[in-house]
């Protein structure tokens, strides 16, 4: 039973089920991967381990303690998100109502990203006062089991806030387990970084992604099958998929890239414009990942492995394609669509990205054309 609600990362799992028989744990860890990978739901789980009042089961989840700690309401169990300011208008107590709400859907299911909008749209930090109430409190003592404080997102505390943490870092309380969690460990402090014992979540294996689409989320295999492919290893970006727009994204993602291998050069600026009338940043990060893995698909269908197609409903279309590309030229689209990902992340502007990557891309089709040609 133990650590069952994460997905994956067996051996992470038999890590923290050994120290813990052992009682070799690390006083503070820093968990750190891609989003949707298991890291929340690990540090959940290690807080069940240790407070749950079935020793054979270790986070059984069902008795009085697990059900508590789930609850956010045991007092060896502290879990922290960056949050946003209260606005002025707003009174405390909606505020910390749709905190408490946030923080309750994240432990429930830690593979979804937390959004405080529309109720509230500035921007989340770990502050100060979170670090300063969260010392006060270790200074209490709990009647028994384990204090396990979990920092998601510990790459949003701002600079004061992990000064402040470095204290209970050297010295935490005897039985105060600390596990911060990110996705860019290169944005926390080095002193914070160097007072953890840092644990990488590596990418989920497909099946493991589609069977917890199957079992969790209750979808058909065969969809599942195909998210799973999408996903990069990541559960939350498989479900990031999973809005009304999917088909429509797959659809735009073709049609430019459609243009692209023909060398349509007003399409592709007429598809690129149309796009940024439609989606934000989180929108293109989808389509990207979408194209992708059509790139990626052009690939399998050069090497004659058309057993591995992600966008195997799709087969015949991106047949029709895969004489326009091949070999480096393929390898070249991928890299750019990758490195516009990248860019995106930096919040490089999405007019620029987008038609830079148009034009890269039919740049690579160019440079297949003209190996052929004199091949």
């Amino acid at each position: 039973m133990a650590f069952e609600q994460v997905f994956g990362q067996d051996k992470m799992k038999a890590f923290f089920l050994s120290a813990i028989r052992q009682e070799r744990l690390a006083h503070a860890y820093l968990f750190f991967g891609q989003a949707g990978v298991g890291k929340d739901a690990m540090a959940v789980g290690l807080g069940l381990a240790l407070n749950c009042e079935d020793a054979e089961k270790e986070g059984c989840g069902g008795c009085p303690a697990c059900r508590r700690i789930l609850r956010l309401e045991h007092p060896a169990f502290r879990f922290m998100l960056p949050v946003p300011a209260r606005p002025k208008a707003m009174k405390i107590e909606r505020y910390q109502e749709i905190i408490r709400e946030r923080y309750l859907a994240r432990v429930d299911n830690p593979y979804l990203p937390v959004s405080f909008s529309p109720e509230i749209s500035t921007l989340p930090v770990i502050g100060i006062d979170q670090i300063r109430q969260l010392k006060q409190e270790t200074r209490l003592r709990i009647a028994k089991g384990a204090r396990v404080i979990v920092l998601s997102h510990a790459e949003e505390m701002t600079v004061s806030a992990a000064n402040s943490l470095l204290k209970l870092l050297e010295e935490p309380p005897f039985g105060t387990y600390l596990v911060l969690t990110t996705e860019n460990p290169s944005r926390i402090l080095p002193t914070i970084l160097s007072r953890c014992q840092m644990l990488r979540f590596p990418p989920l294996d497909e099946e493991t992604v589609c069977r917890a689409l199957e079992t969790r989320w209750g979808m058909e295999t065969q969809k599942a099958k195909l998210l799973s492919r999408l996903s990069g290893g990541s559960i939350q970006k498989a479900l990031d998929f999973l809005d009304s727009e999917f088909e429509d994204r797959r659809e735009a993602a073709f049609r430019f890239l459609e243009a692209c291998c023909r060398g349509r050069r007003l399409q592709v600026f007429t598809e690129t414009d149309h796009l940024l009338n439609r989606w934000d940043k989180n929108g293109f990060l989808t389509w990207l990942v979408i194209l992708q893995g059509l790139l990626r698909d052009l690939m399998h269908l050069d090497a004659a492995a058309d057993q591995r197609l992600i966008h195997a409903d799709m087969g015949s279309r991106l047949r029709g394609l895969s004489g326009h590309w091949s070999g480096r030229g393929l390898e070249s689209a991928l890299r750019h669509t990758e490195q516009a990902i990248d860019l995106i992340g930096k919040n490089v502007y999405l007019n620029i990205i987008m038609h830079e990557l148009g034009s890269a891309l039919m740049r690579c089709r160019s440079e297949t054309a003209e190996r052929i040609h004199h091949g």
